[in-house]
């Protein structure tokens, strides 16, 4: 059946471990960022974001097409944490398609900074006092990397209009907090109903399909008529809003929200990477930030490693 084939492709794709799944996760993300911001020349981005969605949320409930009543009986069952998902889901897919459309590069920089420096300092404050000076450090040397790499593109922005980085600073910073977010309460939301990754994908779209057909440029539908259109919506479908998210779905109940917004941190380098591919320029001191941050997002691990070879523990 159509359900048992979509499930197995997916299921196949996981058996293959956290490291397929780590790679899906950060390199789609990354490149999803790049295609959401090329769509911008000829979609809208709130445009790009519904049909998207839509795609995303048909590709879910075909998963669990035999499961669905239950599904929902389940999920009604537990309304208000259901509405705060799908809040949080509105706010950072939003701040996603119209910071992205900006600048691909600093509102990633930016969301998934502002993400990963909310699991450190909640994992800071949930240690012991002699467990805290790699987590101090890794939380500043983020920050610092963080903040000259805003201002060194910001710098390249300086012919854009202020509106557009004020924008793009709201969109990033609110975006990363509501990813956060999202990912503490979907944790105890799964945990509540049981719903496995694909269910919870399924239901979480709601209100983010219904408040952007709601702000969608009448003209839209002409997009569908456009094949160059067609291929970006479902190209971004799928590597913004299936397969990503599905094993992030999964890494987010599986190491828990602080480590996975952690891991996030790794996102902007790969971003970096990928629009250095696709222009063919690249600047050494934006490089050098990422590849710092990178070594920060590290640092608790390797510190761990390095006290533990000093005390003879494997």
């Amino acid at each position: 059946t159509l359900r048992t084939s979509l499930s197995f492709l997916l299921s196949s794709l996981v058996v293959r471990g956290l490291f397929l799944t780590t790679t899906l996760i950060l390199g789609g993300t990354a490149a999803s960022a790049v295609f959401i911001h090329e769509s911008s020349n000829i979609l809208s981005p709130i445009t790009t974001l519904v049909f998207s969605t839509a795609g995303a949320m048909l590709y879910f409930h075909l998963v669990n097409i035999h499961k669905l009543i239950l599904m929902y009986k389940s999920i009604w069952q537990h309304k208000a944490s259901w509405l705060i998902v799908m809040s949080l889901v509105t706010v950072m897919w939003l701040c996603t398609f119209l910071g992205a459309s900006i600048n691909s590069g600093v509102f990633v920089l930016l969301f998934f900074s502002a993400a990963s420096l909310c699991g450190f300092l909640v994992t800071l404050f949930e240690q012991t006092s002699d467990q805290k000076t790699p987590l101090i450090i890794a939380s500043l040397g983020i920050f610092i990397c963080a903040t000259m790499l805003t201002i060194l593109y910001f710098q390249r922005m300086s012919d854009k209009p202020l509106h557009e980085s004020v924008s793009l600073l709201i969109y990033g910073i609110s975006g990363g907090v509501a990813l956060y977010l999202y990912q503490k309460n979907v944790f105890h939301f799964s945990k509540k109903t049981q719903a496995n990754p694909t269910q919870v994908l399924a239901v979480r779209y709601w209100m983010l399909f219904f408040i952007g057909f709601i702000l969608m440029p009448k003209d839209s539908f002409s997009a569908l008529t456009n094949l160059h259109a067609l291929s970006y919506i479902l190209v971004i479908a799928v590597t913004s809003l299936i397969i990503p998210i599905y094993f992030s779905q999964k890494a987010i109940v599986t190491l828990g929200p602080e480590k996975y917004s952690i891991l996030c941190g790794y996102i902007p380098a790969l971003t970096y990477a990928f629009q250095w591919i696709a222009s063919g320029h690249m600047h050494g001191e934006v490089l050098l930030f990422n590849i710092l941050t990178c070594f920060f997002i590290g640092f608790p691990y390797i510190w761990k490693l390095t006290q533990a070879a000093k005390t003879g523990v494997k």
